[in-house]
């Protein structure tokens, strides 16, 4: 984006207001900002739904995005994920896995061949914004937008899902746009930018920077909360150890949790060992 003002609509009295940025390729960046600052404007702007009534600005065709408001088709779990995408089992196991989709289709009769309903009616508000990260994630698309996806998760929750997409190479060598208000995750990020009603206040690059996963222990610390169980140890173990690169079975990991032949806690250990 080079010197770009931009609006929703022609009536609109908000505005993008001289927006200059030139986001990390192959990067994590990251968007933080109060209420109304205009980063979910940011991302709709990069994608081309807003007005540019200055400036220039460019992006990759290849964009694979997740609003705020997750937005899924009246279909199977698995067919959300897959979006028209040919079906990888080991890159769907993995994905599942990394977006905590497991304990819930554990809850689900049919797994993931289970249909959400117009827009995903059947789930739960943190479901949704999961299934439809998988969506992303899974998508082979070289650039990737996430419009604030950890709003609705509880920390355990965010935790392993950052963990475990973030710092592994689901993402590698992708170019990643997040809309946050997480402050733990604007730290790793190589790229960091913060909006107040329409103007950029302040912009931060970092060189060298190493993700690395994250315990829900030092998340508690850091933001002052306090954690009802203490027992168990809450520090996830290496992203390397719990990431197979193998599919767990022949048949596959979601048809031995239907037909019951495997416990899915014992297939998604980071999880349970958490519970």
């Amino acid at each position: 984006m080079r010197n770009a003002t931009l609006s929703r609509s022609h009536a609109s009295r908000f505005k993008l207001r001289n927006i200059t940025l030139h986001f990390i390729k192959q990067g994590m960046n990251v968007v933080t900002g109060p209420s109304g600052s205009g980063k979910t404007s940011l991302l709709l702007s990069l994608l081309g739904e807003t007005i540019l009534e200055a400036g220039e600005v460019t992006c990759p065709r290849d964009v694979a995005y997740a609003s705020q408001s997750a937005w899924l088709q009246n279909d199977t779990i698995r067919n959300n994920i897959l979006f028209n995408s040919a079906f990888e089992q080991t890159r769907y196991d993995r994905v599942v896995d990394a977006c905590c989709l497991l304990p819930d289709l554990e809850q689900l009769p049919q797994g993931d061949l289970t249909l959400v309903g117009e827009n995903g009616t059947v789930l739960s508000g943190g479901q949704r914004q999961r299934l439809a990260l998988a969506r992303v994630i899974y998508s082979k698309a070289s650039a990737i937008f996430l419009d604030d996806v950890f709003s609705a998760l509880d920390v355990t929750t965010a935790v392993h899902l950052y963990n475990h997409c973030f710092c592994s190479d689901l993402l590698h060598g992708r170019t990643v746009i997040l809309v946050t208000q997480i402050p733990w995750i604007g730290e790793q990020a190589d790229f960091e930018v913060r909006l107040d009603g329409g103007v950029v206040k302040f912009v931060e690059t970092r060189e060298g920077v190493v993700r690395i996963p994250i315990s829900v222990a030092r998340v508690l610390a850091a933001t002052g909360t306090r954690q009802q169980e203490t027992s168990g140890d809450t520090t996830l173990a290496p992203v390397a150890e719990q990431l197979p690169t193998d599919p767990p079975s022949r048949k596959g990991l979601f048809e031995d949790i239907v037909s019951h032949k495997r416990n899915p806690k014992a297939l998604c250990k980071s999880y349970s060992s958490r519970s």
